[in-house]
């Protein structure tokens, strides 16, 4: 299964097993701390088949995820990437430079101005994409629900897995 782990722990067969091969739509996964989850959120995708969107609760846990898991395609907000075209294409419009980089929430194109990069070369948009053509993307509940709400979203999904699913709710 390509995880990084050396041995499976105590119960994580069985509820991977359980996961994989249950008749109803949802499956609920609570284990304590230590329990191994991470794994069994990696592994039921991969053994289940088709495509899996990976949620989580917050970005350290997508960071955590990434480290385990080099096959997710990660995707964030905008304001997790640099806009290039403001050190460059659109230089002139940010003529009073911050001490922190223009991210893409705040670039051109979000002002409907034309960007050469928005096809390629943009660190956000590229992400994006790549998240939608994945077979496995990976991202957190904010993100996950704004594109749903206002934008198309990531794109069909078998099933989704949510870590940290008690604050799905709240979300």
């Amino acid at each position: 299964l390509k995880l990084a782990y050396d041995e499976w722990r105590v119960g994580q067969r069985l509820a991977i097993r359980k996961a994989v091969s249950s008749k109803v739509q949802h499956v609920l996964i609570q284990a304590p701390t230590g329990a191994g989850k991470t794994a069994i959120a990696l592994a039921i995708p991969q053994l289940a088949g088709g495509r899996w969107v990976q949620l989580t609760s917050s970005k350290a846990l997508m960071r955590q995820y990434g480290r385990e898991a080099a096959w997710l395609t990660s995707v964030k907000g905008m304001s997790n990437y640099d806009c290039l075209a403001a050190d460059d294409e659109h230089e002139a419009l940010f003529p009073l430079r911050r001490a922190t980089p223009i991210t893409c929430d705040d670039g051109p194109c979000r002002s409907e101005i034309p960007c050469s990069l928005r096809e390629s070369g943009c660190l956000y948009f590229d992400a994006y994409r790549g998240a939608v053509a994945s077979r496995t993307p990976l991202t957190n509940y904010d993100y996950w629900i704004a594109t749903r709400r206002f934008g198309a979203g990531l794109g069909y999904a078998d099933g989704l897995l949510c870590d940290e699913a008690h604050d799905v709710p709240d979300k």
